[in-house]
């Protein structure tokens, strides 16, 4: 999907165009990412790191134009990232990290973000922030986000749609209610002393 590898089989396209075909730069203004790979990059700052999510739209010089710093000052204002932005990256906790990757990524202004397990290692206060910072920009600014996550319960409650795949190896795909009014969730995730409350959209041991 990020276009790093090319299909077995099968294609994936935005707007009608191999996503394999694209160059770089153009993919970069369609799709931006954020790994689970905690870089910390020695002596950059986090105003430095949210600078490289307008990279596919500078120059070849690099150099900001107006609506460059218009759209990195909005976003540290609506994350609420402004006592970050003059502290070297190695300086974060990993929670601060996070939000400074998701920010590049927000800056970059694609209108597809895909992130991996965003929540690892991060604290319960800290997972719940980041999904529901997902959740905001997906109804404010109208992005469309894909994550693979093992938070089963914020994703239930804050996720459009889920997709699964069991341990036959099936892709099961619905919106969110659907899915756990059909039980997918109980049948994937079924064990002895377990039980899933679809109404509380909770896990319980019993």
């Amino acid at each position: 999907i990020t276009g790093h590898l090319k299909p077995m089989n099968g294609e994936c396209s935005i707007e009608k165009k191999p996503i394999h075909a694209m160059l770089p730069q153009e993919l970069a203004r369609h799709i931006s990412i954020v790994s689970t790979e905690r870089i910390r990059l020695t002596y950059l700052k986090v105003k430095d790191l949210l600078a490289l999510g307008r990279f596919p739209y500078s120059s070849f010089i690099g150099k900001l134009s107006e609506e460059d710093h218009r759209i990195i000052d909005e976003t540290i204002q609506n994350l609420e990232i402004e006592p970050l932005v003059e502290k070297h990256l190695e300086q974060l906790s990993d929670g601060e990290l996070q939000k400074a990757w998701i920010a590049r990524a927000i800056i970059q202004n694609t209108p597809y973000i895909i992130l991996d397990e965003p929540t690892t290692h991060l604290d319960l206060i800290n997972r719940f922030h980041i999904f529901q910072l997902l959740k905001k920009l997906t109804k404010e600014q109208n992005k469309t986000i894909l994550l693979s996550t093992h938070e089963i319960e914020l994703a239930l409650e804050l996720a459009d749609k889920i997709i699964l795949i069991n341990q036959k190896g099936k892709l099961i795909a619905a919106p969110t209610k659907e899915f756990i009014e059909k039980g997918y969730v109980q049948r994937a995730f079924q064990q002895k002393g377990i039980r899933f409350d679809g109404v509380a959209r909770k896990f319980f041991f019993s």
